[in-house]
């Protein structure tokens, strides 16, 4: 009988297969693949993270200025519109109350009750008085005052207007900004009767006292 060839095992037919085959670093290209995690068939591993993290920082600022500049149109217009009405308001309250007053010193013939109105006729200087007092911030004062006659029991008028822009400006204003009120009251003196003339200060074009009477 012929004798068999010894068998050649496949551990001696590839020599490093068995510390391929157990994890050994020693088999074909094991040494590449996990060279310290640096490098991966010879080309250098990626770093993931640091780029698309410094990206992600400049789109979330970028967004940012955008939605700021968008609000903050809205947050001002807003704003400014509180403060405009705001000063618009104010200027109605104090041209009612500045003519009321006006009226009260008005009967008694007290009628340059503030300072710096002690000059002209009688009626000009309860003019100069009411404008004082009402202290429009918006806009000037104008002021009328009519009796006729200045005798007691009859009545004495005063009206006032303001054309006010609210001090900005923006917005539109109720009236095309004009502030009116008027303010009758029956007169208690008449010692000054003889020296009476009505007064009224002078408007800008296409604007009439008309509604004061």
């Amino acid at each position: 009988m012929r004798p068999r060839p010894p068998a050649t095992t496949l551990k001696e037919a590839r020599p490093g297969f068995g510390r391929c085959a157990a994890g050994g670093v020693g088999a074909p290209g094991a040494q590449a693949a996990f060279d310290g995690g640096e490098r991966f068939m010879g080309k250098p591993a990626r770093r993931a993270g640091r780029g698309s993290a410094r990206g992600r920082r400049r789109t979330a600022a970028g967004a940012a200025t955008v939605e700021f500049a968008l609000v903050s149109i809205i947050f001002f217009l807003v704003l400014f519109g509180i403060i405009q009405y705001g000063l618009y308001f104010s200027d109605s309250l104090s041209t009612r109350q500045g003519v009321r007053e006006a009226a009260r010193q008005a009967v008694v013939e007290n009628f340059a009750f503030q300072s710096g109105c002690s000059t002209g006729t009688n009626a000009k200087k309860l003019a100069c008085s009411a404008a004082k007092g009402i202290g429009a911030i918006t806009g000037d004062a104008k002021v009328k005052v009519v009796s006729s006659p200045w005798q007691k029991g009859e009545p004495v008028t005063v009206c006032a207007m303001v054309k006010s822009d609210g001090g900005v400006g923006l917005l539109p204003m109720p009236d095309g900004g004009w502030i009116i009120s008027k303010t009758q009251m029956s007169i208690e003196q008449e010692s000054l009767k003889a020296s009476w003339s009505n007064y009224a200060d002078p408007l800008p074009a296409g604007v009439t006292w008309d509604w004061c009477s």
